[in-house]
């Protein structure tokens, strides 16, 4: 009876420890398809700003050499700039809110291997305890 005992408990932690694994495997799916869309929205956000960034000094330049005032060209040339911060900030807020995602992943993947580590411990000593209760059993002649 002793050792149908120690077969279920076994049994029992190999099913939390296989859980623990496939929670794990789908975690780190999670986290790996966040870490494309980050980095996706930077490289996004990068270009743009580039791009934005290259097109307002042409035209700065191009407002310069047709003869505009300097302080005039200078002020529309801010503003360009302006606009490229304020879409950058945009774009940050909703890589920030990526990177708090992948935060709390992270945060759920350390429980999980904290799970896992007690679990696969467990098994351990059950299977130790099963081993010493085999040991304890057999007859012994003197």
């Amino acid at each position: 009876m002793g050792y149908a005992i120690f077969t279920l408990r076994k049994l029992t932690l190999t099913a939390c420890i296989n859980e623990c694994n496939t929670r794990a495997m789908i975690n780190s799916e999670r986290a790996n398809v966040l870490t494309n869309q980050i980095y996706a929205k930077q490289s996004a956000r990068n270009l743009a700003a580039s791009n934005a960034t290259l097109k307002a000094y042409q035209q700065y330049q191009a407002s310069v050499d047709a003869g505009v005032e300097f302080a005039v060209a200078r002020v529309s040339l801010d503003e360009e700039l302006a606009k490229i911060d304020a879409d950058s900030v945009a774009s940050n807020a909703e890589i920030q809110q990526l990177n708090i995602r992948q935060n709390a992943l992270d945060m759920e993947r350390n429980t999980i291997e904290t799970k896992l580590n007690a679990y696969s411990n467990e098994l351990e000593n059950v299977k130790k305890a099963e081993e010493q209760a085999i040991k304890n059993s057999i007859p012994k002649f003197y």
